[in-house]
């Protein structure tokens, strides 16, 4: 159920004099108006919009039985607000409420939350003018209802959609009046007897309104008023068809007199019952939940004082009669409950708010007993509210609502660790600084590129003693230390980032010249022996900057900056670099590919707009959205429909810079709430992804007495957290950078200073440490919970997938296969070294098992990296040493025009091709390419894996995975695999499992999931 916005109507008491001057007609008009500004407290002054404080924003582990907060997307740049909240299942709930958009007027605000993240599902258009949803309830996953009202010339009118399972849609719904009408709660006993409730407005006041719907239309039912002027209904529940409460106030509800209303339908009518009241000011009911026939509870507040004191209000129907119960309050001030919800008798939530003028979320529980308050997160400093609340079981409970600069808030009790994802590692990690070279008048780290663990690039620039004597720095990591790296310079030269594909074929960008006058491109490249300046175009007469590059290959890279306020794109082609035409404003800072066709790059525009845009392989074009107020500095590519972007947001009129993310599903582009450390600027300037649950981003922030600090936050798949950085300087320490190797390899760099030195030292920091793997019995870590990219295009019959007919079910031999395959070879008798990979970790026997055959090698610093993704040259080379296959070379030239001879993975290409076990990608008649340096995803790995063992695919018709359906491409290797058990997955919940076949795969899983299929008998 949701609560009434009161803070919406309250304006009323101000303006009071004036309404009775213009008459009931006009002060319908002014109330729509008012509900423009939400964030106004019961004094009327307006709340002030601080930013959101760092602790308990991000989400734990979900291990912990209580309130967590969790992440939800926001929409526009002007407030956004949650008013209910329904649970269909553990993966299935909804919130509704509004966003201020940039126009001025409400729009509406739906979103889903599938089991993993909420994001913002799209509704329908009801027009121009102001509309917002106050409550939402679900029968099912295909029958969702939701209420509210949308404002038309001048009152507002009722509005009622429905989720069909596919698409929300307006239904016709009545109104009582030709002025004001407003729904604020919904109530679902079955799919052809729901009700909504609130109010309308006449000449004589505001009055109940109740509307029905039997299956196929909403009707108005008459409902009593108290007699008094100013009724309204907020919230409605139902026991049975011919049991339902609705609850509000009368006498004005925020007027001082107010008294509680409850009516009872019976069946046949509407009845006005008698409820208590308490304090002399004002009594108000929020929220209803009907047990049974003789056990209901409603929750509100009332109000003593001149000076608006409120306390929680809770009352009991046992019945006979309703009667108050006594319930917590926190301090002295102000106490408010908005909804209550119920799993059973001695299992429910209330939820709202306490305090003034700091505002902190308030949840009470029942326990069949008393009421006591359960501790809940408040993220934000002043301004926390929780509206709504949906108890689907007792240890699975949502509320929502907002808070700090009107940001939706939602909040999840769970626990005690229901099915929780499985981790890759569990690591024992710190940071520590590792000492880095520098000039003799300091150097800035920008930009940092890792190929290895020990081969790792970090470039910037050196600042002179006077104007124009910058000049680019490079400095290299080899496994034990950094040394500095000469690089070519000219006037007023920075590199601002670097990039590369192997250990002779790294870029470096960025510019030179006066930033006022006059710049140009500036590119060099590394060889293995020695950086040179290779010739970049200026398409602009008088400023042209690089800020990102992307290396994918010896004959494709792109670099990405600024010309003369429009985005500069350039490519190399193996020969030159070129410019790509675009007409698009703006400024571009870094850019990420998950192939050569889906290259992602982000800036800002004019009025500092978040600006994406997209190559798919032909074109460059532009990823809308509709914020402002942001700059995105840098991207990370993880998956066609997983793709991160960060940077900074201005906080409104004060400039404050805050941390800024957003996350691309294959859709949409969301924001998604981010942590700050103290209460000014914070920025993040790079991001590194390792998977889909460990990404890191760092930058600094302003802590106080103009000082700055480092900042790294990482990302666990479900939210963002802070990291404990070092900071060595005593004036400032600034990451720029973010290298990410494996969960216990990450490098972050920048530079720092100190007091009373002129110099800016390099500044490198390392987070490393031992990691404890995850137990045998445990599928395979996964890197990603993304759409698969196809391994193979149709360019060989050979390889096409089977499908399943839709008609056949699994054969009991299928079944049996599954149950007692299993890899039961003893690994060849040999000692493996690797520091990275021990006797108690799930892929120990499988890497040991390969590294004797000569299927797999490590590194030259004695690791493994058992972490590291896997190129798709890689596990093609793996698959053929595991096989023991014999090399087969073509007679003529090579079959993929991206893996020539001089490739070091030309004949495991090769050989897998003749063993039918890839295809390749077509690039046009009697073409093919490989991609080799992409990296090879889950669904990748199953299929080659199952093509290598010549397995028949198994014919099914029910998948065994969600996330896996009957029309994947993937679905019958996948499937397949499944039976000969050598992958299982993830728990989604009670039989639930997901494959998560998007996810990169690292050399761990690669190394189990080759075995378990090569040793099998």
């Amino acid at each position: 159920m949701a609560a009434h916005n009161r803070t919406t109507n309250y304006p009323w008491l101000v303006i009071a004099a004036l309404v009775l001057a213009l008459g009931i007609l006009l002060a319908g008009g002014v109330r729509a108006a008012l509900a423009a500004y939400p964030l106004t407290d019961f004094r009327g002054s307006a709340l002030s919009r601080e930013a959101i404080h760092p602790a308990e924003v991000a989400r734990p582990d979900g291990c912990t039985l209580g309130w967590n907060v969790v992440s939800s997307p926001n929409v526009g740049s002007h407030g956004s607000f949650i008013k209910g909240v329904a649970a269909v299942s553990a993966s299935d709930a909804w919130a509704v409420g509004y966003y201020n958009s940039d126009t001025g007027p409400q729009r509406l605000l739906i979103e889903h939350w599938n089991g993993t993240a909420w994001s913002v599902a799209t509704g329908p258009n009801v027009g121009s003018g102001s509309s917002s949803l106050q409550a939402i309830t679900a029968l099912s996953a295909t029958d969702v209802w939701a209420v509210g009202y949308s404002v038309g010339d001048s009152f507002s009118q009722t509005l009622i959609l429905h989720w069909d399972g596919t698409a929300w849609s307006v239904v016709t719904s009545p109104n009582a009046s030709p002025y004001e009408n407003m729904l604020h709660s919904v109530a679902a006993i079955s799919a052809n007897d729901i009700w909504a409730v609130g109010e309308f407005q006449d000449v004589d006041g505001n009055h109940t309104l109740t509307v029905h719907w039997n299956g196929t239309s909403w009707n108005t039912v008459t409902s009593p008023s108290s007699g008094s002027n100013g009724d309204e209904l907020f919230s409605v529940a139902a026991a049975a068809s011919n049991d339902v409460w609705a609850v509000g106030c009368t006498q004005n509800c925020y007027n001082l007199g107010a008294q509680t209303l409850i009516i009872h339908w019976d069946g046949t009518q509407w009845t006005l019952i008698s409820s208590p009241n308490t304090g002399f000011a004002g009594n108000v009911l929020y929220g209803v939940v009907a047990i049974s026939t003789n056990n209901a509870w409603a929750v509100g507040e009332y109000y003593t004082g001149v000076n608006t004191v409120y306390h929680t209000l809770i009352q009991h129907w046992d019945g006979t009669h309703w009667s108050i119960v006594s319930s917590p309050n926190i301090g002295s001030d102000e106490n408010h409950l908005y909804a209550i919800s119920a799993t059973a008798a001695n299992d429910m939530w209330a939820v709202g708010a306490f305090g003034f003028p700091t505002q902190q979320t308030l949840i009470l529980h029942w326990d069949g007993t008393a009421w006591t308050r359960v501790s809940s997160p408040s993220p934000a400093p002043q301004v926390n509210r929780l509206n709504a609340v949906a108890a689907l079981a007792p240890n699975d409970v949502w509320a929502a609502g907002y808070y700090g600069a009107d940001q939706t808030l939602i909040e999840h009790y769970t626990g005690p660790c229901v099915s929780p994802t499985p981790t890759p590692s569990t690591c024992q990690l710190s940071w520590s600084v590792v000492s880095s070279p520098y000039a003799d008048s300091g150097s800035s780290i920008y930009g940092v590129a890792a190929l290895a663990a020990n081969d790792i690039w970090a470039v910037g620039y050196t600042p002179g003693q006077s104007f124009g004597q910058d000049s680019t720095y490079t400095m290299h990591w080899d496994g034990t230390h950094w040394s500095t790296i000469n690089s070519p310079t000219t006037f007023n030269t920075i590199l601002t980032a670097v990039a590369g594909t192997s250990p002779n074929d790294v870029w470096a960008v960025g510019y030179s010249g006066d930033p006022g006058i006059s710049t140009r491109t500036f590119v060099i490249h590394w060889d293995g022996t020695a950086w040179s300046v290779v010739t970049a175009p200026n398409p602009g007469s008088a400023t042209n900057t690089l800020q990102g590059v992307l290396a994918l290959s010896p004959g494709n890279a792109w670099a990405v900056g600024s010309e003369e306020g429009h985005i500069l794109l350039l490519h190399w082609d193996g020969s030159a670099w070129s410019a790509v035409t675009s007409t698009i404003s703006g400024y571009l800072n870094g850019i990420s590919a998950v192939s050569a066709n889906d290259i992602w790059a982000v800036g800002y525009g004019n009025n500092y707009t978040p600006l994406v845009v997209h190559w798919n392989g032909t074109q460059w074009s532009l990823s809308p959205n509709s914020l402002s107020g942001r700059i995105l500095q840098a991207v990370a590519a993880l998956a066609n429909d997983n793709v991160w972007a960060i940077g900074y947001s201005f906080n409104g009129t004060t400039e404050t810079s805050r941390t800024f993310t957003m996350h691309w599903d294959g859709s949409s582009w969301q924001t998604v709430s981010s942590p700050n450390l103290g209460s000014s600027n914070n920025y993040l300037y790079g991001i590194s992804a390792l998977s889909p649950e460990n990404i890191w981003a760092v930058g600094y922030y302003d802590s106080g007495g103009n000082e700055d600090r480092t900042i790294a936050l990482n990302w666990n798949g479900t939210a963002w957290t802070t990291a404990d950085a070092l900071n060595p300087g005593s004036r400032s320490d600034h990451f720029r950078a973010v290298a990410a190797l494996a969960p216990n390899d990450i490098w972050a760099l920048g530079n720092y200073s100190n007091y009373g030195e002129k110099t800016s030292p390099t500044l490198a920091e390392h987070l490393s440490g031992s990691c404890s793997t995850q137990t045998a019995t445990a599928s395979p870590s996964a890197t990603g919970t993304n759409t698969p990219i196809p391994a193979n295009t149709a360019t060989s019959t050979a390889t096409s997938q089977p499908q399943a007919t839709g008609t056949t079910t699994r054969t009991a031999t299928a079944i049996a296969t599954r149950t007692t395959v299993a890899a039961t070879a003893t690994p060849t008798a040999c000692a493996i070294t690797f520091t990275d990979v021990q006797p108690t970790d799930y892929f120990y026997t499988p890497v040991r098992y390969l590294y004797c055959r000569g299927a797999i090698s490590g590194y030259s610093d004695n690791t493994f990296r058992p972490y590291a993704n896997t190129t798709r040259g890689q596990l093609s080379k793996i698959v053929m040493l595991a096989e023991g296959w014999t090399i087969v070379t073509p007679t003529g030239s090579p079959t993929f025009r991206d893996v020539p001879a001089s490739n070091p993975f030309y004949v495991y290409i090769e050989t897998a091709y003749a063993h039918r076990i890839i295809s390749g990608y077509s690039c046009g008649t009697d073409c093919l390419e490989f991609r080799p340096n992409n990296n090879v995803t889950r669904a990748q790995l199953t299929k080659i894996v199952v093509l290598a063992q010549n397995w028949e695919v198994i014919p099914r018709s029910t998948p065994d995975f969600r996330d896996v359906p009957l029309g994947d491409p993937f679905f019958g290797y996948i499937e397949t695999a499944y039976a000969h058990t050598i992958i299982s997955g993830y728990s989604c919940g009670t039989g639930c499992l997901e494959f998560r076949p998007g996810a990169y795969a690292t050399r761990g899983q690669i190394a189990k999931i080759v075995y378990s299929a090569v040793a099998q008998p």
